[in-house]
């Protein structure tokens, strides 16, 4: 069967040829059009935002024009004001009645730094040039006694170029005046103005399209989508243009408020068209642009006016989308993305419509968060992440202090819920979650005991003090050892094994003398020993061998706390222990211990949860965010909520590594799960 003929990419020829016959090179786009449409997808760009709006001092929602200046500084032009942003607060620029050294209006239309670091904004009134020294404007019209609006700036070879609403001029710096260019370039609506590699100025239009202008020789060339020249009917003439950029190839890319995306193929004078198909998830989610900027070589990201933010991935020639989402916290707060900069850092800043700025999270992809949404069945079923498990089905599974249990679809980040409300689960307080050698999980739980679950039937069996051995209505941990043996932590009876082919529990197992606590963590080592990290009682070590229980106290040569809060061995003989106090190493073998505390980079001075990734770098989760920590160069590096972080404050004990490297993190306010090996540092200060 031929390939269906789609509106939302099509390839039409050389803008002004007159014939509709196709050249053997164009056909050959189409071939290859047709091959890239029927390949498998790239992994949809999908980000994380975090918004600046009014409610944190921006004058206003509406943002149009952004640009990072040499000094750092990311300036903000909005309908209402000039803002200028270092990273804390705003400074904000307003024209003020009666003084001529204000900004010439409110309305920051845009924005453009010079090479002499000059900073130039065009407004409705014209031209205002900021002077740092006097932290004041120079303002400056266009024509002397009018009111023209500067809409774009630029400078190419030198000169200062105005694109207005009633044509372009070149201006002049040192004698601040504006000379109209050409007479047929008068009267023309111009919205942006951009220099290409071959030192030709792109102007775009409201009405006239896309011209393109030689400087040295004064011709100008119009490039509009004809659909004439198009296979398709559905195409339709592109006068309103709102953005140009230029990719590595040469090739330069058009954003039409009117006809989506068109790319111009300088060396043979093709164009490709992208446009929205409602058939196609993978074309233009719609066909208004606004605004454009490259992402290296890989593809480009794409403001619409009420599509959200697209990516276009030139590998596959598809679309993936960011929009609106009212139960993503971390999505676009808004659908019209006016303005797109990327900082010096690689983060986008997106000006919006309505919605402020919004600033993508660096490692969004790479750090992902996942909580609870009100009225939204499929997200997280309670907010408080207390454990995690990935069965031998390759399941995720994660525990929450309040909603029962979830499986986690990592491919959809879909959740399923089995609480007391859907299935037999007596308790929704699931703390501990571990898997027997039969495929069925066992599950800690508070005033339920334990239950085990039949994933295949979705049915619990519960263990509780009134209907087994088990000795505690409340259990805190619960763990597999290599035996196949499950272990049970209680919250006041010692420590509990059970058999999972029988369901025989053993009589409780004391730790020392005198009144029990709770058991927070249970971690057979590479010889055959259990740790058990207790709260209050410090750390214990037993062997089910022998029936040897050994305590390891807290003290000034102890270890730091008597809060075991988490506990990993990263190699034979070495055991981490995270308590209320920091981090300490044991070394088995020779009985040292050696601390590491907030002086050396954790995050305060609790560590609740440890995890180690591929490269041996500790994650270490805290009461005041996360670090990744290298203990051999007590090296940190410090994550905050900025970077995604579900909250400040993470579960004691809520931690774990999965086998594909991925690491998880529980706190009150949902989880994290995080991919090291995908976490980009920024380096920029």
């Amino acid at each position: 069967m031929p390939p269906r003929r789609s509106a939302h990419r099509a390839d039409v020829g050389a803008p002004l040829a007159s014939s509709r016959n196709r050249t053997p090179l164009l056909r050959a786009i189409l071939v290859a059009s047709a091959l890239a449409a029927a390949l498998p997808s790239a992994e949809a760009q999908k980000l994380q935002f975090r918004q600046l709006t009014p409610d944190d001092g921006l004058s206003s929602s509406r943002v149009q024009a952004i640009l990072q200046d040499k000094r750092g500084f990311v300036w903000l032009g909005t309908t209402k004001g000039l803002n200028r942003y270092d990273g804390h607060g705003f400074t904000i620029y307003r024209h003020r009645a009666g003084d001529s050294t204000s900004l010439a209006a409110d309305n920051a239309v845009t924005m453009y730094e010079d090479s002499l670091e000059t900073l130039w904004v065009g407004t409705p009134l014209g031209l205002s040039r900021y002077d740092r020294e006097r932290d004041a404007f120079e303002n400056i019209p266009v024509v002397p006694g009018q009111s023209i609006q500067v809409s774009a700036i630029v400078e190419a070879r030198g000169t200062l170029w105005l694109g207005t609403a009633r044509g372009l001029y070149k201006f002049d710096r040192a004698l601040r005046k504006a000379t109209p260019y050409a007479p047929s370039l008068s009267g023309i609506d111009i919205q942006s103005l951009f220099e290409d590699s071959a030192k030709h100025l792109w102007i775009g239009t409201r009405g006239s399209g896309a011209l393109e202008l030689d400087p040295i020789g004064g011709q100008v060339k119009t490039w509009t989508i004809d659909p004439e020249s198009s296979d398709s009917p559905t195409l339709y003439k592109g006068k309103d243009v709102r953005q140009f950029v230029e990719d590595a190839q040469g090739a330069i890319y058009v954003a039409f408020a009117d006809a989506g995306l068109a790319k111009i193929n300088r060396a043979t004078g093709g164009v490709t068209l992208y446009q929205h198909d409602d058939e196609d998830p993978y074309s233009l989610a719609i066909n208004a642009l606004y605004s454009l900027r490259l992402d290296g070589t890989r593809g480009l990201w794409i403001g619409t006016e009420n599509g959200g933010l697209d990516y276009l991935d030139f590998a596959t020639r598809r679309f993936s989308h960011n929009k609106f989402d009212p139960n993503n916290p971390t999505g676009l707060n808004s659908n019209s993305v006016w303005a797109i900069h990327r900082d010096s850092s690689g983060t986008l800043w997106l000006g919006t419509f309505a919605g402020g700025v919004n600033i993508s999270l660096q490692n969004g992809d790479a750090i992902r968060r996942f909580r609870s949404v009100a009225g939204d069945a499929t997200s997280l079923s309670f907010n408080s992440v207390m454990s995690f498990l990935e069965d031998s089905r390759g399941a995720m599974w994660v525990a929450t202090d309040g909603g029962g249990l979830n499986r986690f679809d990592r491919t959809t980040g879909k959740f399923r819920h089995y609480s007391t409300q859907n299935s037999n689960l007596n308790s929704d307080a699931v703390l501990s979650l571990a898997e027997d050698r039969f495929g069925k999980l066992w599950m800690a739980t508070w005033a339920g005991g334990v239950s085990r679950f039949d994933p295949a039937t979705g049915r619990f069996t519960p263990f509780t003090p009134k209907t087994s051995a088990m000795a505690d209505d409340h259990a805190f941990a619960v763990y597999t050892d290599r035996a196949g043996q499950v272990w049970i932590g209680t919250y006041q009876k010692g420590l509990q094994r059970v058999d999972p082919a029988t369901g025989t529990f053993s009589a409780p197992i004391p730790l020392g003398k005198g009144p029990q606590s709770q058991i927070r963590n249970i971690v057979e080592l590479s010889d055959g020993v259990l740790l058990l990290g207790t709260i209050g009682r410090g750390l214990y070590e037993y062997d089910p061998r022998t029936g040897k229980m050994r305590e390891y106290a807290a003290g000034k040569d102890g270890i730091s706390g008597t809060s075991v809060q988490a506990l990993v061995e990263s190699e034979p003989g070495i055991v981490w222990i995270g308590t209320e106090n920091g981090l300490d190493r044991l070394d088995r073998r020779t009985n040292k211990l050696q601390h590491f505390t907030e002086a050396d980079g954790l995050p305060g001075s609790a560590v609740n949860g440890i995890a180690i990734d591929g490269s041996s770098q500790f994650w270490i989760s805290g009461d005041r965010g996360m670090v990744r920590f290298d203990p051999a160069t007590r090296r940190a590096k410090s994550y905050t909520v900025a970077d995604g972080l579900q909250g400040s404050e993470f579960n004691i004990g809520s931690y774990y590594r999965g086998r594909s490297g991925a690491l998880f993190f529980g706190g009150a306010k949902g989880f994290n799960m995080f991919e090291p090996d995908r976490i980009v540092e920024n380096t920029h200060v």
